[in-house]
C-alpha cells in the first residue's frame, strides 16, 4: 500500500474547454538543470505518455486534443525541475 510519503501529483500545462475540437502540436522541453526526467501525458484521441529526460524535447502532433499535463511528480523536496513547453492548436469549427 503506498504512503503518504510516495505519492505523487500534477500539472496541467494546458487543458481544452471541451466545446471546441481541438488539433495540433505540443513540444516540451526539460532542462539541463533538473534533477530527474519529466513524465508528460497528451489526451486526446489516444492517450499518449512520454518520458523527457534532462537536456532533451518531446514532439506530438495530434487530433481532438483534450490536455497535455506533467503527471507523477513526486514529494521531494530536492527534487528540481525546469523546462519549456509550447503549443500550436488549430480549432476545428
Amino acid at each position: 500500500m503506498p504512503s503518504v510519503k510516495d505519492a505523487s501529483q500534477s500539472m496541467i500545462l494546458w487543458q481544452s474547454d471541451g466545446i471546441l475540437l481541438i488539433s495540433g502540436n505540443v513540444s516540451v522541453y526539460n532542462s539541463t538543470s533538473s534533477t530527474e526526467a519529466i513524465t508528460i501525458q497528451i489526451v486526446g484521441a489516444a492517450t499518449n505518455v512520454f518520458t523527457v529526460f534532462p537536456g532533451n524535447t518531446i514532439s506530438y502532433a495530434g487530433k481532438d486534443l483534450e490536455s497535455v499535463r506533467i503527471i507523477n511528480i513526486q514529494s521531494n523536496p530536492s527534487l528540481y525541475l525546469e523546462g519549456k513547453y509550447c503549443c500550436q492548436f488549430t480549432c476545428c469549427l
